[in-house]
C-alpha cells in the first residue's frame, strides 16, 4: 500500500471544540462526520507519522453486510452505502466482487431477508468460486451470496476521510502523541502533549487497542480487550486468483479467503487476547489455517505461504461497539470496540459519534455506554 506521510503543523492552537485521539478509521470518520455537521474546530491527533499503521491498515478490506448481530448489520449496511457513494467519486477504490458465506444458517433471518442477500446452491457456489470445486464439506450447509459486498482498498478510504476532514476545517496532526486526558470535577478539559495542554469541550477516544488505557487514565475504566488476528498470503499456482470471484467466509470452520494480487489472502479467524502495541505475528499462523482448512478445502493445502502478519481487533464483552458519551465524565466520548468491523462501519460509527457530540442524537442503548462494558467510579 502507498501510505501518505503527513507533516505536523507547528501551529496547533491551545483550544479546540473537539479533540479526537486516534487517526484510524473510527477517529478519521468521526472527524469527517463532524465536518458534515458544520463543526470545524476539530483537532485529530495520531501518534504515528503515517495513517493505518495499526488495526486500520492490517485488515483484509472485505466489506460484509450479512453480519450475525442484527444491530451491527444495520451499521454495516449504512457503511457499505457510504463506501459505494465515495467510490463513485473515483477517490475511493471499491470492487463490488460480492461475498459468499458458508454456514449462513447462523445469520438471523432479520438480516438475510434483505433482498440484497441470496441463498444459492452448491453448484452455483462452485461456479462463483472455482477453488470450492471438489469435496468441500461446507457446501451442504446454507450458502449466502451477497453480490453487492466486495473489497475496498483500505488506504484510499482512510485517506478520503482524512482529506475531507481537512477540507472541512479540521486540523489533522500526525506524529503527535497525546499523553493523558486532563480531567477536573468530573469533566474532561482536554489532553496533554509535548509538555503542554490543549483544551477542548469534547474529547473523543478512538484509539483502537489503546482505548482501555485511556479509560483508566481518565478515571472511566472500560472492559475493552485487544485480540490478535492473523492474515496469511499464499501463492496460487493454478491461476485461480486471477479470476474475479467473491471473497469467501466459512463461518462453520472459522476461516476466510479472497484473491490478492498473484495469490490468495486467508485468515484463520483466530482471536487471542493481547495487549496494546505493535502486533507481532505468530509463526504458527499458517499451521492454524491448515488445520482449519483440512477436510474443508483440500486443494488449498497445496498452496505455499508467501507472507503473514497480524492485527488487533478490539472487543467489548458483549461484542458490540462502545459509542458516544460516557455518563461518568462530561465531555468524554467513545468510538471504540469495533471488533474488526471498522472498515465497513466507519462512516456509520463516525456519523453517530459526531451527532452525539453535537447533541443531535442519543446513541442506541445497545451501542452506548452500558454497565457490562465499564464500572462506575467511586463518588
Amino acid at each position: 500500500m502507498d501510505w501518505v506521510f503527513h507533516v505536523l503543523s507547528p501551529n496547533l492552537k491551545s483550544q479546540y471544540e473537539v479533540i479526537i485521539v486516534g487517526g484510524g478509521f473510527a477517529g478519521a470518520a468521526t472527524a469527517w462526520a463532524l465536518s458534515e455537521l458544520g463543526i470545524h474546530d476539530v483537532l485529530l491527533l495520531e501518534k504515528e507519522r503515517v495513517c493505518g499503521v495499526h488495526s486500520s491498515g492490517r485488515n483484509a478490506g472485505m466489506i460484509r453486510t450479512a453480519v450475525e448481530d442484527p444491530v451491527l448489520a444495520t451499521l454495516a449496511r449504512e457503511g457499505h452505502l457510504c463506501i459505494v457513494e465515495l467510490a463513485a467519486t473515483g477517490r475511493v477504490r471499491f470492487d463490488p466482487c460480492g461475498s459468499l458465506i458458508i454456514g449462513a444458517d447462523r445469520v438471523p433471518t432479520s438480516v438475510t431477508d434483505d433482498t440484497r442477500h441470496q441463498f444459492i446452491s452448491a453448484d452455483k457456489a462452485v461456479d462463483l468460486v472455482p477453488l470450492l470445486h471438489g469435496d468441500h464439506a461446507g457446501l451442504d450447509s446454507a450458502l449466502l451470496h451477497t453480490p453487492t459486498d466486495g473489497i475496498v482498498e483500505v488506504d484510499s478510504l482512510l485517506q478520503e476521510f482524512i482529506a475531507q476532514s481537512r477540507a472541512g476545517g479540521a486540523t489533522v496532526a500526525f506524529g503527535v502523541e497525546a499523553a493523558r486526558p486532563v480531567v477536573s470535577r468530573r469533566r474532561v478539559q482536554g489532553v496533554t502533549l509535548e509538555g503542554s495542554t490543549i483544551r477542548a469541550r469534547h474529547v473523543v477516544v478512538a484509539a483502537g487497542a489503546w482505548c482501555a488505557e485511556w479509560g483508566v487514565r481518565a478515571g472511566v475504566p472500560v472492559r475493552l480487550e485487544p485480540r490478535r488476528r492473523h492474515i496469511v498470503c499464499t501463492r496460487d499456482p493454478e491461476g485461480l486468483s486471477s479470476k474475479r470471484w467473491p471473497w469467501v467466509w466459512d463461518i462453520e470452520a472459522g476461516f476466510y479467503f479472497r484473491p490478492e494480487s498473484s495469490g490468495l489472502l486467508w485468515s484463520p479467524c483466530d482471536e487471542s487476547a493481547d495487549r496494546a502495541g505493535s502486533c507481532v505475528a505468530d509463526p504458527e499462523a499458517a499451521q492454524w489455517l491448515a488445520e482449519k482448512v483440512t477436510g474443508r478445502l483440500p486443494r488449498a493445502l497445496e498452496l505455499a505461504t508467501t507472507r503473514s502478519w497480524a492485527g488487533h481487533r478490539t472487543f467489548a464483552p458483549d461484542g458490540r461497539f462502545l459509542l458516544g458519551p460516557d455518563p461518568r465524565l462530561e465531555g468524554w466520548h467513545w468510538a471504540a470496540g469495533l471488533g474488526g468491523h471498522g472498515v465497513t462501519v466507519a462512516s456509520a460509527v463516525g456519523r453517530r459519534v459526531a451527532a452525539a457530540v453535537a447533541g443531535a442524537i442519543e446513541i442506541e442503548p445497545s451501542l452506548a455506554y452500558r454497565p457490562s462494558v465499564g464500572e462506575r467510579i467511586a463518588s
